[in-house]
């Protein structure tokens, strides 16, 4: 295969990997474009670990960037001198470093791509620097989608500032959609809600998994529920919904019940006396997988392709989750997850999967059996490649 004679550079808030949610999606699409262009430019942040002596990817040369974070609350001062929302702020600094490493590039031809929304604060002023590039847009997620319900979670009055942050990431959004040269989104349902607002999708580039993630298998402690994942503001509320109103019903029918969480955040849900382990920080996901057999995702907020669920299936647990929890996920109902939008079904759910452990099984070994080929490498392939080249048949 001929590769382009083009650079592609790509803008990123993380490193790629296959270790979490964002890096596992930029890996996918890094690992898809590398083999189509001779030399690749990935800008990623500074604060972050990166050896680039570790990467398998030959022709990409990795370029340490100012994307440092913030806490929160700096970032939404900062932003209010400014027409962009606080989720760009981290970007504003690295684009004097950003231009003058093009500038020296010896090549002016490029390609560039913008991992997920945020990044675009870029896109306005590298298409007017080069008008006959092509800019790409991956969305992660519909990001003012995903932010919509945190106004009324966090109750007033800083649902005052959350609503008027969730505003100005709908505009900005909108904007750069509109101004990239293709607007990829990162799941079939988060399609049909851009196009619900009336945001043109361009295609669909979705993730896939390594074949080595979570080798954990089925067959683990059944009357045991793990949970992996960050409890940040969006997901920690409805981790915190699903242990103050579900696992109490669970404990209620099945006294030895257990709960572990593990993630930046989950110590603070620690409380043995009622079955639950809040591990915080884990050097690995296995190990918390290892423990149980069903795996809960209580989200009830945000939007794009949910890797913790995909992760969990890929590993053959059986995934228990609402609807929010399985967005953009393509697989069968009753064969693949349990599905449960309530938590008086969500409950009643995982009281009857400790109670039939081969129910449990079954279900855990169809789950990883699918996603291992739904969100191969090759199948992403398939799916992906040609959103960025039609004329590839």
């Amino acid at each position: 295969m001929k590769k382009r004679d083009k650079t592609l550079v790509v803008f990123s808030g993380c490193w790629p990997s296959h270790r979490k949610g964002y890096e596992i999606a930029c890996n996918a699409t890094l690992d898809l474009l590398a083999e189509q262009y001779k030399n690749v430019i990935y800008f990623g942040p500074v604060d972050e670990d990166w050896n680039s002596s570790k990467s398998s990817y030959s022709n990409v040369n990795f370029i340490k960037v100012n994307f440092s974070r913030s806490s929160q609350m700096r970032r939404f001062l900062k932003s209010l001198y400014s027409f962009n929302p606080a989720i760009t702020v981290r970007f504003w600094n690295a684009a004097p470093d950003v231009l003058s490493v093009l500038s020296q590039e010896s090549t002016q031809d490029f390609d560039f791509l913008y991992e997920d929304i945020p990044t675009a604060y870029l896109l306005p002023k590298l298409k007017k620097n080069y008008p006959n590039s092509n800019h790409w847009l991956r969305s992660h997620n519909v990001v003012f989608h995903a932010f919509s319900g945190v106004p009324k979670a966090v109750g007033f009055p800083i649902s005052i500032f959350w609503s008027y942050e969730v505003w100005r990431i709908r505009r900005f959004e909108e904007k750069v959609a509109k101004l990239a040269t293709s607007f990829f989104a990162i799941s079939q349902d988060d399609k049909s809600v851009y196009e619900g607002y009336g945001i043109s999708v361009d295609g669909i580039v979705d993730v896939f998994m390594n074949s080595n993630t979570s080798n954990v298998g089925v067959s683990c402690e059944a009357k045991s529920v793990v949970f992996v994942g960050t409890a940040d503001l969006r997901k920690g509320s409805a981790l915190n919904d699903f242990l103050q109103y579900c696992w109490p019903l669970v404990k209620e029918k099945e006294s030895g019940a257990i709960f572990i969480a593990g993630g930046n955040g989950t110590d603070s849900f620690h409380e043995p006396e009622r079955g639950i382990q809040g591990l915080g920080f884990i050097d690995s996901e296995d190990d918390v997988l290892r423990k149980g057999q069903i795996f809960v995702n209580p989200q009830t907020l945000g939007s794009g392709v949910k890797l913790k669920s995909i992760s969990a299936m890929f590993a053959g647990k059986t995934l228990v989750t609402t609807s929010v929890g399985i967005e953009g996920i393509p697989a069968t109902k009753g064969k693949h997850y349990i599905l449960a939008d309530n938590w008086v079904d969500m409950a009643d759910q995982i009281v009857s999967l400790m109670r039939s452990s081969e129910k449990s099984y079954s279900i855990g070994e169809n789950s990883q059996k699918w996603a291992r080929d739904y969100y191969s490498l090759s199948q992403f392939k398939a799916r992906s490649l040609q959103a960025f080249f039609p004329e590839i048949k």
